[in-house]
Protein backbone atom coordinates (compact mmCIF):
# COMPACT_ATOMS: atom_id res chain seq x y z
CA UNK A 1 0.00 0.00 0.00
CA UNK A 2 0.79 3.66 0.11
CA UNK A 3 0.81 3.86 3.99
CA UNK A 4 3.22 0.72 4.38
CA UNK A 5 6.07 -0.14 2.25
CA UNK A 6 9.66 -0.89 2.36
CA UNK A 7 11.12 1.97 4.00
CA UNK A 8 8.29 2.02 6.92
CA UNK A 9 10.25 1.93 9.92
CA UNK A 10 7.67 3.09 12.78
CA UNK A 11 3.81 2.80 12.46
CA UNK A 12 1.91 5.10 15.69
CA UNK A 13 -1.49 4.46 16.10
CA UNK A 14 -3.37 7.10 18.31
CA UNK A 15 -6.85 6.92 19.25
CA UNK A 16 -9.07 8.02 23.06
CA UNK A 17 -11.73 6.17 24.32
CA UNK A 18 -14.39 7.49 27.11
CA UNK A 19 -15.65 5.85 30.00
CA UNK A 20 -18.96 6.58 30.91
CA UNK A 21 -19.27 4.90 34.52
CA UNK A 22 -15.88 6.00 35.91
CA UNK A 23 -16.29 9.67 33.42
CA UNK A 24 -12.58 8.66 32.12
CA UNK A 25 -10.73 9.39 28.85
CA UNK A 26 -7.87 7.41 28.21
CA UNK A 27 -5.47 8.40 25.47
CA UNK A 28 -3.95 5.57 23.63
CA UNK A 29 -0.93 5.24 21.72
CA UNK A 30 0.31 1.58 19.85
CA UNK A 31 3.81 1.94 18.53
CA UNK A 32 5.01 -0.79 16.02
CA UNK A 33 8.98 -0.46 15.00
CA UNK A 34 10.57 -2.16 11.98
CA UNK A 35 14.17 -2.53 12.21
CA UNK A 36 16.85 -2.50 9.26
CA UNK A 37 16.07 -5.66 8.10
CA UNK A 38 12.51 -5.09 7.53
CA UNK A 39 11.41 -7.12 10.42
CA UNK A 40 9.18 -6.14 13.37
CA UNK A 41 11.40 -5.14 16.02
CA UNK A 42 9.01 -4.05 18.65
CA UNK A 43 5.63 -3.30 19.62
CA UNK A 44 4.85 -0.65 22.48
CA UNK A 45 1.38 0.16 23.84
CA UNK A 46 1.16 2.98 26.03
CA UNK A 47 -1.68 4.93 28.11
CA UNK A 48 -2.74 7.59 29.89
CA UNK A 49 -6.34 8.28 32.19
CA UNK A 50 -7.69 11.23 33.06
CA UNK A 51 -10.52 12.10 35.23
CA UNK A 52 -13.11 14.50 33.77
CA UNK A 53 -15.19 14.97 36.77
CA UNK A 54 -12.60 16.81 39.17
CA UNK A 55 -15.54 18.27 41.49
CA UNK A 56 -15.09 16.37 45.14
CA UNK A 57 -15.40 18.35 48.58
CA UNK A 58 -13.09 15.75 49.88
CA UNK A 59 -10.45 16.59 47.14
CA UNK A 60 -10.87 20.03 47.71
CA UNK A 61 -10.98 19.98 51.18
CA UNK A 62 -7.78 18.16 51.31
CA UNK A 63 -6.47 20.73 48.62
CA UNK A 64 -7.21 23.51 51.35
CA UNK A 65 -5.44 22.12 54.38
CA UNK A 66 -2.14 21.64 52.19
CA UNK A 67 -2.52 25.20 50.68
CA UNK A 68 -2.45 26.26 54.69
CA UNK A 69 -0.08 24.26 55.82
CA UNK A 70 2.51 25.10 52.88
CA UNK A 71 1.42 29.24 54.08
CA UNK A 72 2.01 28.72 57.67
CA UNK A 73 5.43 27.48 56.86
CA UNK A 74 6.40 29.72 54.58
CA UNK A 75 5.46 32.32 57.28
CA UNK A 76 8.21 30.44 59.98
CA UNK A 77 10.75 30.33 57.30
CA UNK A 78 10.29 34.16 56.69
CA UNK A 79 10.57 34.49 60.53
CA UNK A 80 13.55 32.37 61.47
CA UNK A 81 15.00 34.71 58.56
CA UNK A 82 14.01 37.55 60.36
CA UNK A 83 15.75 36.40 63.43
CA UNK A 84 19.02 34.24 61.75
CA UNK A 85 19.53 37.03 59.17
CA UNK A 86 22.11 35.29 57.33
CA UNK A 87 22.80 33.02 59.67
CA UNK A 88 19.68 31.65 58.35
CA UNK A 89 21.68 30.18 55.30
CA UNK A 90 24.37 28.74 57.48
CA UNK A 91 22.07 25.88 58.04
CA UNK A 92 21.67 23.20 55.32
CA UNK A 93 18.24 22.32 56.51
CA UNK A 94 17.23 25.61 55.31
CA UNK A 95 18.09 25.20 51.74
CA UNK A 96 15.84 21.96 52.27
CA UNK A 97 13.15 23.87 53.80
CA UNK A 98 13.00 26.60 50.98
CA UNK A 99 13.13 23.65 48.37
CA UNK A 100 10.11 21.95 50.11
CA UNK A 101 8.30 25.30 50.05
CA UNK A 102 8.91 26.09 46.78
CA UNK A 103 7.96 23.11 45.22
CA UNK A 104 4.51 22.92 47.65
CA UNK A 105 3.83 26.25 45.77
CA UNK A 106 4.80 24.79 42.44
CA UNK A 107 2.70 21.43 43.14
CA UNK A 108 -0.41 23.77 44.07
CA UNK A 109 0.06 25.88 41.27
CA UNK A 110 0.09 22.85 38.52
CA UNK A 111 -3.01 21.42 39.65
CA UNK A 112 -4.62 24.76 39.77
CA UNK A 113 -3.76 24.99 36.15
CA UNK A 114 -4.93 21.17 35.60
CA UNK A 115 -8.50 21.90 37.23
CA UNK A 116 -8.71 24.80 34.90
CA UNK A 117 -7.64 23.05 31.77
CA UNK A 118 -10.13 20.33 32.77
CA UNK A 119 -12.50 22.78 32.94
CA UNK A 120 -11.90 23.98 30.03
CA UNK A 121 -11.50 21.00 27.99
CA UNK A 122 -15.39 19.95 29.09
CA UNK A 123 -17.06 23.62 28.34
CA UNK A 124 -14.99 23.92 24.89
CA UNK A 125 -16.39 20.52 24.15
CA UNK A 126 -20.06 20.05 25.33
CA UNK A 127 -21.42 18.13 22.44
CA UNK A 128 -18.44 16.55 20.97
CA UNK A 129 -15.55 14.59 21.97
CA UNK A 130 -12.33 16.77 22.55
CA UNK A 131 -9.73 16.76 19.98
CA UNK A 132 -6.57 14.26 20.81
CA UNK A 133 -4.54 17.66 20.55
CA UNK A 134 -6.44 18.95 23.27
CA UNK A 135 -6.11 15.96 25.29
CA UNK A 136 -2.46 15.33 24.89
CA UNK A 137 -2.02 18.96 26.41
CA UNK A 138 -4.11 18.02 29.52
CA UNK A 139 -2.14 14.80 29.94
CA UNK A 140 1.35 16.85 29.91
CA UNK A 141 -0.49 18.96 32.09
CA UNK A 142 -1.49 16.40 34.93
CA UNK A 143 2.27 14.59 34.12
CA UNK A 144 4.01 17.60 34.58
CA UNK A 145 1.95 17.97 38.12
CA UNK A 146 2.64 14.58 39.34
CA UNK A 147 6.17 15.19 38.95
CA UNK A 148 6.17 18.05 40.77
CA UNK A 149 4.26 16.77 43.43
CA UNK A 150 6.61 13.25 44.07
CA UNK A 151 9.66 15.60 44.47
CA UNK A 152 6.75 18.15 46.98
CA UNK A 153 6.61 14.70 48.84
CA UNK A 154 9.61 13.39 49.08
CA UNK A 155 10.93 16.94 50.26
CA UNK A 156 8.81 16.36 52.74
CA UNK A 157 9.53 13.36 54.10
CA UNK A 158 12.66 14.47 54.59
CA UNK A 159 12.03 17.65 56.80
CA UNK A 160 10.54 14.85 59.73
CA UNK A 161 14.35 14.24 60.30
CA UNK A 162 14.90 17.68 60.92
CA UNK A 163 12.13 17.12 63.30
CA UNK A 164 12.74 14.15 64.54
CA UNK A 165 16.77 14.85 65.26
CA UNK A 166 15.40 17.14 67.88
CA UNK A 167 13.79 14.23 70.19
CA UNK A 168 16.20 11.11 69.19
CA UNK A 169 19.64 10.33 69.60
CA UNK A 170 19.74 8.11 66.70
CA UNK A 171 17.76 10.52 64.43
CA UNK A 172 19.98 13.03 65.43
CA UNK A 173 23.44 10.99 64.22
CA UNK A 174 21.33 10.53 60.98
CA UNK A 175 21.27 13.99 60.64
CA UNK A 176 24.64 14.62 61.32
CA UNK A 177 26.18 11.78 59.19
CA UNK A 178 24.24 13.46 56.09
CA UNK A 179 25.63 16.74 56.83
CA UNK A 180 28.59 15.13 56.64
CA UNK A 181 28.05 13.94 53.11
CA UNK A 182 26.62 16.53 51.65
CA UNK A 183 29.63 17.98 50.01
CA UNK A 184 30.20 14.08 48.18
CA UNK A 185 26.20 14.66 47.44
CA UNK A 186 26.51 17.73 45.76
CA UNK A 187 29.31 16.70 43.20
CA UNK A 188 27.26 13.65 42.78
CA UNK A 189 23.93 15.33 42.03
CA UNK A 190 26.04 17.46 39.68
CA UNK A 191 27.08 14.50 37.47
CA UNK A 192 23.62 12.90 37.22
CA UNK A 193 22.04 16.44 36.18
CA UNK A 194 25.21 17.01 33.21
CA UNK A 195 24.39 13.03 32.38
CA UNK A 196 20.51 13.88 32.60
CA UNK A 197 20.78 17.00 30.39
CA UNK A 198 22.93 14.66 28.22
CA UNK A 199 19.92 12.10 27.43
CA UNK A 200 17.38 14.91 27.36
CA UNK A 201 19.30 16.39 24.68
CA UNK A 202 19.58 12.77 22.69
CA UNK A 203 15.98 12.40 22.83
CA UNK A 204 15.05 15.65 22.04
CA UNK A 205 17.09 15.91 18.55
CA UNK A 206 16.60 11.66 18.22
CA UNK A 207 13.02 10.86 18.56
CA UNK A 208 11.05 14.57 18.25
CA UNK A 209 9.71 13.26 14.85
CA UNK A 210 8.76 10.00 15.80
CA UNK A 211 6.94 10.72 19.09
CA UNK A 212 5.15 14.24 20.22
CA UNK A 213 6.52 13.70 23.80
CA UNK A 214 9.84 14.70 22.69
CA UNK A 215 8.81 18.00 20.58
CA UNK A 216 10.18 20.54 22.78
CA UNK A 217 12.58 20.48 25.22
CA UNK A 218 10.57 20.78 28.23
CA UNK A 219 8.39 17.96 26.83
CA UNK A 220 11.75 15.70 27.18
CA UNK A 221 12.51 16.67 30.22
CA UNK A 222 9.30 15.15 31.16
CA UNK A 223 9.49 12.33 29.34
CA UNK A 224 13.28 11.51 30.46
CA UNK A 225 11.60 11.87 34.10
Amino acid sequence: TAFLDEWTSVVAIDFVVYNPNYKTISYVTVVFSWNAAGSLHSKEVRSSTLKMDLASEYLRLLEMLYMLMTIMYLGFQFMALYKLKWGFFHDFWSYLDILSTTMSVMSLSTWTRYERRDENMKSSSPDFFPSIETIQRAQSAFDYYTRISAVATMTIFLRIIKYLAQSFPRVKLLQFTISLAIPPMLVYLTFIIIIFLGFVNFSSINFASLSTYFVTFSQSVLSCV
